[in-house]
């Protein structure tokens, strides 16, 4: 038998184990991928070391760590980008005369990316377990059924909560051929819009009906529960990421002088209206009839905003998004994603014990467990990613 040389073996490990970008891919995207999940990170570690109450980070009357607890509207970002790139990919790829062909590997491309390392993951923490983390016997079958079919949105994500995003992003995988495909081209712009406008407006419309129908939805935990969770709830994102892709796609007909005028325009107030929502105070905690209604539509807008602008024009900003730096947490943000919430607890009751953490100031706190947490977490991460993400994103890249 001829074995091949141990060079090309290396070779081989080495391009597996690579971290590399898509050669399709939008650099700056990766970018705001990536701060998106450490959005996330933020938010779940900061609640750790949060629950004796009061300011982490006080600077007089404001808490500096006011970004940290807001940090779940990284989620928010993910539907942005979720939105912009399905529609930017349909309209790159659908072929027309051959629906039926282009939706079955639209479908399967879909399969391949989310699937298995959700699967292999929900059935890890049912099965196996993760230290630490507990998960309720209590009717687990049933439960465990409908998160295979991504139901948690609206039947309760109560094995890993974080899980209850999964819900809505596949029920936009769905229906995304049915709202972006019938739009591709030029025509019908006037009734693309006015679909458009419509979509971004319903979910807020949803939420007032059904915060003044929810005596409880003050609460942080039925608001979620009620308001936030279900994808009627929530969608504006990803319409907000598809409306952006079609401004994309048609930014040639501007003229270079306009595109950039806008793109810095789009920027500035984008992250303009980011920073007014995400720095002043934590949102959602005591949930207002406005928060309710609003809050989910304006940070779409803002993300949206701040995204179309990054890609019309370059700014430093832009640069520094689309380096190579940023590339690392964008390519594993799934699986960290999907292991991370179970790390929070064990990591730190490691971190007490071997330093007494929880004697030390929440400042002192989040200083030590956040980046230990993060590292923790990446570890877990990048062990789903090489032994099940990856494999199935190579057999998608190959279609």
């Amino acid at each position: 038998m001829n074995r091949p040389p141990a060079s090309s073996t290396a070779d081989r490990v080495r391009d597996y184990l690579s971290i590399a970008r898509v050669p399709s891919a939008l650099p700056v995207l990766d970018g705001l991928r990536a701060l998106a999940i450490l959005m996330v990170l933020a938010r779940h570690g900061v609640r750790v070391v949060s629950r004796r109450g009061g300011p982490v980070l006080p600077l007089g009357a404001w808490d500096g760590a006011a970004a940290f607890f807001n940090g779940w509207a990284g989620v928010d970002l993910f539907f942005v980008l979720s939105g912009f790139l399905i529609t930017y990919h349909l309209s790159r790829r659908w072929r027309p005369g051959a629906a039926r062909a282009s939706l079955k590997q639209y479908l399967l491309k879909r399969i391949l990316r989310i699937f298995p390392a959700y699967y292999a993951f929900l059935l890890f923490v049912v099965l196996v377990g993760v230290p630490g983390f507990s998960v309720d016997p209590e009717n687990l079958g049933w439960r465990v059924g409908y998160h295979l079919l991504y139901l948690q949105d609206y039947l309760d994500s109560n094995i890993v909560v974080a899980f209850w995003s999964l819900g809505l992003e596949e029920k936009f995988y769905l229906l995304a051929p049915l709202l972006v495909v019938p739009f591709l081209g030029g025509a019908h712009r006037r009734l693309r819009g006015g679909v458009l406008l419509a979509l971004v407006a319903l979910p807020a419309v949803f939420r007032f009906v059904g915060y003044l129908g929810e005596p409880g939805a003050a609460t942080y935990g039925v608001y979620f529960e009620t308001l936030r969770s279900p994808f009627h709830m929530s969608f504006e994102g990803f319409v907000i990421g598809s409306a952006c892709a079609f401004f994309f796609l048609e930014r040639e007909e501007w003229g270079e002088q306009m595109r950039r005028r806008r793109g810095l325009q789009l920027q500035i107030l984008g992250m303009a209206l980011l920073l007014l929502l995400l720095l002043p105070a934590p949102l959602v905690e005591n949930v207002s009839l406005v928060e309710a209604t609003l809050v989910g539509t304006l940070l779409a807008l803002g993300f949206g905003a701040t995204m179309l602008g990054l890609l019309l024009t370059s700014t430093r900003l832009k640069s520094w998004l689309e380096s190579r730096r940023w590339l690392f947490f964008s390519r594993i943000s799934y699986s960290l994603y999907l292991v991370h919430l179970t790390l929070t607890e064990v990591t730190y009751q490691s971190l007490d014990r071997l330093l007494g953490l929880s004697g030390l100031s929440a400042a002192a706190q989040l200083g030590i467990y956040l980046p230990v947490f993060c590292g923790v977490s990446t570890a877990a991460a990048l062990a789903l990613h090489y032994l099940v993400e990856k494999p199935f994103l190579r057999l998608k890249e190959r279609l």
